[in-house]
């Protein structure tokens, strides 16, 4: 019998309980050139009520987080009413060299067409 180990990637909803693991969340100085850190985004303030933070859980770790931007900045972009723009998509050196990020981006886009196509 082989006892394989399987990971998990999972999107989740930010809520306080994954604060803690936010605090440590660690950018290189080039990642923070083109975003900010993530507990950085959910606590500004100035933020539309309408915006999502979303975590990339790998066996109950943060390893990657985006949000999605509703009203205020898609309409910049669109008038659809139905679209979310994807921003913030720092990357973390652990999750790199395991392509968490990239699993975590797929089940985004698994999600996406879900919701969309439905």
């Amino acid at each position: 019998m082989t006892n394989t180990v399987h990971s998990t990637v999972q999107l989740v909803e930010y809520n306080n309980g994954y604060s803690e693991q936010l605090i440590h969340y660690h950018l290189t100085e080039e990642n923070l050139m083109f975003t900010t850190l993530p507990l950085v985004k959910i606590q500004d303030a100035s933020q539309a009520e309408d915006m999502m933070h979303v975590l990339i859980n790998h066996d109950k770790s943060v390893v990657g987080y985006f949000a999605l931007e509703g009203d205020a900045k898609r309409a910049q972009y669109t008038a659809n009413e139905r679209a979310r723009l994807f921003t913030s998509f720092p990357s973390i050196e652990i999750a790199k060299g395991m392509a968490l990020q990239q699993r975590g981006f797929n089940c985004f886009q698994v999600l996406c067409i879900r919701i969309f196509l439905r």
